[in-house]
């Protein structure tokens, strides 16, 4: 079994992209920022929109070689 997935906090995406949150947002709902999940309030079954950015992609988006991103 595969262990779990670390997920990033907006803050640090933000940071790694050079992005505003806004920007990261926007992009990740419109589908062309890979670096995780936007989940629609339709989904969800909120009133807001919910969104999951993984260690993994962002690394892979950002061109980290896996051995550069380990502490």
């Amino acid at each position: 079994m595969e262990a779990k997935t670390e997920r990033v906090s907006i803050r640090e995406a933000c940071q790694l992209l050079g992005m505003n949150q806004n920007a990261v947002h926007e992009r990740m709902r419109r589908g062309i920022l890979p670096i995780g999940h936007a989940v629609s309030p339709k989904e969800n079954g909120t009133t807001r929109w919910q969104f999951v950015i993984l260690r993994p992609m962002l690394n892979r988006y950002l061109g980290y070689e896996e051995e550069r991103v380990r502490k």
